[in-house]
C-alpha cells in the first residue's frame, strides 16, 4: 500500500526548502509541495519553484493561481471607494 503524501505549503525559501528532505527522512513518506500565487509569481519564478522543490525531493509540485480570487475577496475592498 502506498503511503499518503505530506502536502507542504512551499514558498521556496530556506525554511520550506529545508522541510522537504527533513519530512521525507523523518516520516518516510513522499512530500508534495504547493504554492498559492496571489500575484507575485511570474512564469520563470513558478518554474524555478517547481524545479527547486523537485530537486530537493518533492514527488510533485503544484501551483494554484489565486490572483483573481485574492483581488476579488481581499484587495478590492481595500481600494474601493466607500459611499455612504
Amino acid at each position: 500500500m502506498t503511503q499518503a503524501p505530506i502536502l507542504l505549503a512551499y514558498s521556496g525559501g530556506l525554511d520550506t526548502s529545508f522541510c522537504i528532505p527533513w519530512l521525507k527522512e523523518h516520516y518516510q513518506r513522499p512530500v508534495m509541495t504547493i504554492t498559492v500565487n496571489t500575484g507575485g509569481i511570474d512564469t520563470a519564478a513558478a518554474e524555478d519553484l517547481k524545479t527547486r522543490a523537485q530537486t530537493l525531493g518533492a514527488v510533485e509540485h503544484h501551483q494554484i493561481d489565486a490572483e483573481q480570487d485574492f483581488f476579488d475577496d481581499v484587495l478590492r475592498f481595500l481600494i474601493a471607494e466607500i459611499e455612504e
